[in-house]
């Protein structure tokens, strides 16, 4: 398998620089444990000391793009992936819902009409683009969909 094959070689340039420079780092793009690629890693890094340190996490780094809070008061937010269908049932209660790895863009408009939807093309990467859901086509894997409640305060921002 090829992630697997990745994974080893990844280890493996890790405990190089381990045994190189003492220390080192494995960096990753946002947070290193929200769908957490580098916790692959962990089993081929026996007997390393390990530490994550969090970072941003695209949905943060999404709200301030847009300008919209991810929730205020009362309400809350959630973090979903998109790899299959979406199911809209229970996520009225949130504020705002983020759908990473966003697969089917046009069924998430459909399944959550009453929202402001704002689709994050590689986002925080070099290329990224912000757009009005109804505007975007799922690009590629970095493709995260943020969507908001219309009735929510500070939802007539520019955004």
């Amino acid at each position: 398998m090829e992630a697997e094959r990745a994974r080893r070689e990844a280890a493996r340039r890790v405990r190089e620089a381990l045994s190189r420079y003492g220390e080192g780092g494995y960096l990753v793009l946002g947070d290193s444990l929200l769908y957490a690629s580098p916790v692959n890693l962990l089993p081929h890094l026996e007997g390393v000391e390990v530490e994550a340190v969090p970072g941003i996490s695209a949905h943060q780094l999404a709200a301030a793009r847009v300008l919209k809070p991810l929730a205020m008061g009362e309400e809350g937010f959630a973090v979903v992936t998109g790899l299959g269908p979406v199911d809209p049932e229970g996520l009225d209660r949130f504020q705002s819902v983020f759908v990473y790895k966003a697969k089917d863009l046009k069924a998430l408009e459909k399944a959550f009409p009453e929202r402001k939807g704002w689709a994050f093309l590689r986002l925080g990467m070099p290329g990224e683009r912000v757009l009005p859901l109804d505007q975007a086509k799922r690009e590629d894997y970095w493709t995260l969909v943020g969507l908001w409640r219309v009735d929510s305060p500070m939802q007539e921002g520019e955004g």
